[in-house]
């Protein structure tokens, strides 16, 4: 669920001792790589510690891996013999989390497009309140007097009595007022949403008009929904930057 929710988290396990590796020990695996290749599929990355030494760097990698661009799990795994052992001295490795920044022309294109709409419509996920971009969100919604419905997941990134909040759109499990106003929107701002099978009401959601689609991961474009426009950032800075440009104008 980690994996599909994107959750980060580092998930940390241990192998029997490297002396007993290919010699059939209780509760192993046949072969000393089959653990982590379990994982492999349902995580971000995977990595093994070999020795004490290079504990404290893939320690801090994982914890930036799961955190960088769509968060996610991320799997460790350590023969047990390793934890007995000693080492002369620790040192924190901090890594660096970047977050990728909206391009300029395709902001531009997005706040053109959502000028000349007539019945603009927000969509917000889980994506902006994982960016923390929540009062970004509504600051934006404001500037442009547009209503915003958020998905399941992105439920509580505008206060339910807020003027232009639209409700909960999740196709036929969803709120009514939300899914109306999708269906009769003639542009569907999506931001921070991976439109998923439940999110979408078992893909009974319906949209109809054109749609931006802004996610952190270019994976998740086209996967239900065709965007007219996608672009590939963070939330939080693709809506702060949105808000600087409509400013400006």
């Amino acid at each position: 669920m980690a994996y599909v929710e994107s959750d980060p988290l580092v998930v940390i396990a241990t192998t029997p001792p490297r002396n007993l590796a290919y010699r059939n020990a209780i509760h192993a695996f046949p072969n000393d790589t089959d653990q982590l290749e379990v994982f492999r599929s349902i995580t971000k990355r995977c990595y093994r510690i070999t020795t004490p030494a290079e504990a404290s760097h893939i320690v801090s990698k994982a914890l930036a891996t799961a955190l960088f661009g769509r968060p996610g799990p991320v799997y460790i795994e350590i023969p047990a013999d390793i934890l007995r052992e000693e080492i002369g001295g620790y040192s924190h490795v901090k890594l660096s989390i970047p977050r990728q920044l909206p391009n300029d022309a395709q902001v531009d294109d997005a706040l053109k497009r959502i000028l000349r709409s007539e019945r603009p419509v927000k969509l917000a996920g889980k994506g902006v309140s994982i960016s923390g971009a929540e009062q970004e969100l509504v600051e934006f919604a404001e500037l442009l007097d547009t209503p915003v419905c958020t998905t399941i997941m992105g439920k509580g990134v505008i206060r339910p009595g807020h003027p232009l909040y639209g409700g909960i759109a999740a196709g036929k499990m969803g709120d009514p007022v939300a899914e109306e106003l999708l269906e009769k929107a003639d542009l569907v701002l999506a931001i921070g949403i991976r439109f998923s099978q439940m999110g979408t009401g078992r893909y009974s959601m319906k949209i109809g008009g054109n749609i931006i689609h802004v996610n952190i991961s270019e994976d998740e474009f086209g996967r239900v929904f065709n965007p007219s426009l996608a672009i590939v950032t963070d939330a939080g800075k693709f809506l702060r930057k949105a808000i600087m440009k409509s400013r400006e104008n």
